[in-house]
């Protein structure tokens, strides 16, 4: 497991690594690990991880082996047969809002994700409700949330084929009182002077008991999301058994044949391409005026985003920020329908809806002479150190295009509160998140100006960004950009 796929791997909801990868889909994801935007680096971001189990497996890699201290540590897991781990995410005011818990007993695992994500891992099966169709997804070959799982809680052999980690990364390890107690601490500082993670494990038995994610703010540490373990609490067997009565289970090709089938069933427009077709699946508007198009137009590469195939205007001459992300269900797609994977495009307005009306939406397309789709492209713009700041669209103007319409909708009233249920679907990281996606949406706005080189309504929708990132959610590296802004311009001589 190289350190793409092991990024991806905490990424995707415990859901384990499929056999193969495209390459294309690791370049496009090494490329989005080194922006520091949607995924953090992963370094030492602990608190980022869904489960706590793989930030204690860090400290046994070969890098920090010789620390002895964090070596107990691991040791000490590895006898556990009962544990509650509960991800918090710390709010300026100091509250804590649940990110997540994950509860183990004797080989018996139960997953529970914010915003009603539930898996239970039992009988070497992982069964993984989806709550729009009323069915548990069952996997078989699926003993835990792991690459490599045992029948205890043994860190050390769930994660023994990740063999290197970064080297820069410096482990200090000290005796202290906190919280009116003695505990061994283990202060983790990342390449970034402004993070770092620090772990507290009892003294005695050398069992984790904190693990900290900390930012450097106004020359203070404050934490950012926390991690607790709940060893004492006594757990009962059948909480860890999914009730299949209410949910019948369903193999993961079958639910996934008829979850494409439901988000393709639907045309409301579509054009022949030179191979294939273009056809709009659904268009929905949220109640900020955010238009979502899902679409396909044959494309059959999975985890690599060519860029946008449509564009939209809604006959008011609003101005809409494009929204990047990758979809997670691109595979899914493109073995079950013949057009390809489901791209949903995302329209954010400039400016945010105050006031509702009707409009009519209408989806149009640039096609060469030979019938292609000159997309939407995507670029990034960095700063002198190698932080990408930005991402920016253009179109490849060097050829000549046609405009055609693809599909209408008249839309008197919003279709959605927030976000579509496909959407959630294909990205529930960010569209399934309400505070995550309220800040890719600043940000994109942010975007938008600086392509247009408007640097007062930049830095206000940068500031935007970085208010509601104050949660300790990732500000998409505006807090770098708006700094690059604030720089004192040189004059040519």
């Amino acid at each position: 497991m190289n350190l793409n796929e092991f990024e991806n791997h905490l990424n995707g909801e415990l859901t384990p690594l499929e056999p193969t990868v495209e390459l294309s889909g690791k370049i496009d994801r090494a490329i989005r690990a080194a922006t520091g935007g949607q995924r953090r680096r992963l370094r030492m971001r602990i608190a980022t991880v869904s489960t706590a189990l793989i930030a204690v497996g860090l400290f046994a890699l070969p890098t920090i082996r010789t620390h002895a201290e964090l070596q107990r540590m691991v040791g000490a897991m590895d006898n556990v047969q009962s544990v509650i781990m509960r991800r918090q995410t710390v709010l300026p005011d100091g509250t804590r809002k649940d990110a997540g818990t994950i509860s183990y007993l004797n080989g018996r695992w139960r997953v529970e994700e914010p915003f009603g994500a539930l898996t239970y891992f039992l009988n070497g099966t992982r069964y993984r409700l989806d709550k729009p169709t009323g069915r548990f997804i069952e996997e078989i070959g699926l003993a835990g949330p792991f690459r490599n799982n045992t029948s205890s809680l043994t860190l050390s052999s769930a994660l023994g084929d990740l063999q290197k980690w970064d080297p820069s990364v410096h482990v200090e390890v000290d005796r202290t009182t906190w919280n009116g107690r003695e505990v061994s601490r283990a202060t983790i500082s990342e390449p970034s002077p402004l993070n770092r993670t620090v772990l507290y494990a009892d003294a005695d038995t050398d069992l984790p008991i904190e693990i900290d994610t900390e930012m450097l703010r106004s020359g203070r540490w404050l934490p950012e999301e926390i991690q607790t373990f709940d060893y004492r609490t006594k757990q009962d067997v059948t909480t860890f058994v999914p009730d299949l009565k209410s949910f019948p289970p369903i193999s993961k090709g079958d639910w996934e044949a008829a979850m494409v089938q439901r988000y393709v069933m639907h045309d409301l427009g579509e054009i022949p391409l030179k191979n294939g077709r273009l056809v709009v699946r659904a268009i929905d508007v949220a109640k900020d005026g955010t238009v979502f198009v899902a679409c396909q137009a044959g494309d059959r590469v999975a985890q690599w985003d060519r860029g946008y195939p449509v564009d939209l205007s809604d006959g008011r001459g609003t101005k809409y920020a494009l929204v990047d992300f990758l979809s997670r269900t691109d595979k899914e797609f493109i073995d079950h329908s013949k057009d390809g994977k489901l791209e949903v495009c995302v329209f954010v307005p400039t400016e945010p809806t105050t006031d509702w009306s009707p409009r009519e939406l209408t989806v149009t397309a640039r096609l060469t002479a030979s019938r292609s789709l000159a997309r939407h492209l995507v670029s990034y713009a960095g700063n002198r150190k190698g932080d990408i700041t930005s991402t920016l669209w253009y179109f490849d103007d060097t050829k000549p295009i046609k405009v055609v319409t693809v599909a209408q909708k008249a839309v008197k009233s919003p279709t959605v509160q927030s976000v579509p249920d496909y959407a959630v679907r294909i990205e529930p990281s960010i569209f399934g998140d309400p505070f995550r996606w309220e800040i890719k949406k600043a940000k994109a706005r942010a975007d938008y100006y600086r392509s247009t080189q408007d640097e007062t309504m930049e830095r206000s929708w940068l500031s935007k960004t970085i208010g509601l990132s104050a949660s300790g959610l990732n500000s998409l590296n505006a807090d770098k950009r708006l700094e690059e802004l604030n720089q004192p311009r040189r004059v040519p001589n």
